[in-house]
């Protein structure tokens, strides 16, 4: 894992075993210049050597390490003379790579795009920028995520207009050389963010963003939406469908295959005012909810962000992100950030809680329940251990359409009668004071 260090201003790097035992770690220093770390950007490129990409003031860094994490070489990258940062990197041969990202223009005070084409030894082999048509100050392409396709790279884009447009997502298409082949728009009349993509195995790929409905600022009531589809290499769009609403204000950062060959998403979401917890979405891929889950570290009320999800040998996964104590519990000088990491099971579940880079473990704040019997035919009960003052119980189908709801007071269990639902997989969501738990649940019919 690699991460900044908010307090030192240098670059840690950190090997975890699977059961989230630290095995290495090691500091990069820069001066006490301002260090920060873009995502997942590190990849494996040949036995035993790595390859990091972060920014540093108004440039970006790579890195080569061995595998005990000593620099092997390093190298610099700007766009001109341009604040660049990298979001993105994807290995292209043993001996090539891409780096994906935006630079800004002081002058214009807009944002616009780059993919460039690395030698392992950091050398440009060529450069190519993707500018916004749209002419508003402050705007212009953010993030990128950049994926090989059959014909060249597809770049997933965010773009942000002030107040004459909402956000809007993009697919850029290229050939091998980059050279822009196509451009996608996706747009509604509240927003859409950041657009992310992977490869199926019938050789198209996969695009997700998240869909706002409402943007109704005054409240934390913001409910969202994932836009699911398929397109070609060739920018043709063979499925376009939508999942939820299920969540509020979601933000995209981890999107990843899984072993079984489904799919999970995920980042943050807002729950109450104060709690922004991570959650993750797992779904097949013709679109189908699997399950989804809230996740936090510490206490709720604070900001925690999922920003990489990994799928494991045992079918599982392992998740990292940041926790901002906003509430200066740990750090009563500052707001201090930190990183943690999480090991979870196929369905979403903690195996081994949660361990945090400068902080004590801490378990999920969960109250155990039982869903029973599932799979169900004409009914299932929903059983806590102890009496539940209040809990709000909302259940969607696999499309994210809710097809029950109802807030319940003082308690234990709760009977649902299914004889008039069709045949399928449910998603249930309960949220109790401040724990907040999914289950999913099958219902059969004959």
């Amino acid at each position: 894992m690699v991460s900044e260090d908010q307090q030192l201003k240098d670059l840690m790097v950190r090997e975890y075993d699977l059961q989230g035992n630290m095995v290495d770690s090691v500091h990069y220093n820069y001066n006490n210049e301002t260090v920060f770390t873009t995502g997942s950007c590190l990849f494996s490129v040949l036995k035993n050597r790595f390859i990091a990409g972060f920014s540093i003031n108004n440039s970006v860094r790579f890195l080569k390490f061995k595998r005990n994490w000593d620099t092997v070489s390093s190298g610099f990258y700007q766009v001109d003379t341009f604040y660049t940062i990298v979001h993105s990197l994807h290995k292209d041969s043993d001996s090539t790579f891409v780096a994906n990202g935006w630079f800004y223009n002081e002058v214009s005070k807009r944002s616009n795009l780059f993919l460039t084409r690395f030698d392992t030894a950091f050398n440009p082999l060529w450069e190519q920028r993707y500018y916004d048509s749209t002419n508003v100050a402050y705007g212009g392409f953010f993030d990128g995520y950049v994926i090989p396709t059959q014909k060249g790279f597809m770049m997933g884009i965010q773009g942000f207009y002030a107040s004459n447009n909402p956000i809007k997502g993009f697919i850029i298409g290229t050939d091998s050389l980059g050279n822009e082949l196509w451009r996608k728009e996706f747009s509604n009349k509240k927003g859409i963010g950041l657009v992310q993509m992977a490869a199926r195995t019938d050789g198209q790929y996969l695009f997700i963003a998240p869909e706002i409905l409402d943007t109704n600022y005054r409240s934390f009531d913001r409910p969202s939406r994932l836009r699911f589809g398929v397109i070609d290499a060739d920018g043709q769009i063979t499925v376009d469908k939508r999942i939820g609403p299920i969540l509020d204000n979601m933000g995209t950062s981890a999107f990843t295959k899984t072993l079984d060959g489904n799919f999970v998403t995920g980042g943050y979401t807002y729950v109450d005012p104060g709690q922004d917890v991570s959650y993750l979405f797992k779904f097949s891929p013709d679109g189908d909810s699997i399950w989804h889950r809230n996740y936090w570290h510490g206490y709720p009320e604070a900001f925690n962000m999922l920003y990489t999800a990994r799928a494991t040998a045992d079918s599982g996964l392992v998740i990292t992100g940041s926790h901002l104590d906003v509430e200066r519990r740990y750090s009563p000088l500052n707001s201090a950030n930190y990183t943690w990491l999480l090991k979870l099971d196929q369905y979403g579940c903690d195996t081994a809680g949660c361990h945090q880079i400068g902080l004590p473990e801490t378990e999920f704040s969960q109250i155990p329940l039982k869903v029973y019997p599932n799979p169900a035919r004409e009914q299932f009960t929903i059983a806590w251990p102890e009496t539940q003052e209040s809990v709000q119980l909302k259940i969607f189908n696999t499309t994210g359409q809710p097809v029950y709801e109802e807030e319940l007071k003082e308690v234990l269990e709760k009977t649902i009668d299914t004889r008039q639902w069709p045949a399928g997989m449910y998603h249930l969501q309960i949220n109790s004071g401040r724990a907040q738990q999914s289950r999913a649940i099958l219902i059969e019919k004959g």
